[in-house]
């Protein structure tokens, strides 16, 4: 079971962020977000399967070697789905601005 995720119309995650926090289920590649504006939200656990680990929050345009930010780390998944809702909502507003 995957964490419910409120993103703004017409954005599409790829994969999602288990409700459980089962070694099995804390992978490094557990969620990917494009974004109009070309930037991409990337979730992932590391280090993988290890339940002493966190996760790893990286937003990049275009590239995963153009990071727009450093790497945010979080323990708790509430906190990840909040911040990838709060990413997601400031990108559709930067791209709903006139003159975009």
């Amino acid at each position: 079971m995957m964490l419910e995720l409120r993103l703004p119309d017409g954005i599409v995650a790829k994969g999602g962020i288990p409700a459980s926090q089962a070694p099995e289920d804390l992978v490094a590649d557990m969620l990917e977000v494009p974004l109009p504006d070309g930037t991409t939200i990337d979730v992932g656990w590391l280090p993988e399967h290890d339940p002493s680990g966190r996760y790893r929050v990286v937003v990049f345009r275009r590239y995963w070697q153009n990071q727009a930010v450093q790497p945010t780390f979080f323990a708790c998944p509430q906190d990840v789905v909040r911040a990838v809702e709060e990413i997601a909502r400031r990108s559709v507003r930067h791209t709903q601005e006139p003159g975009r």
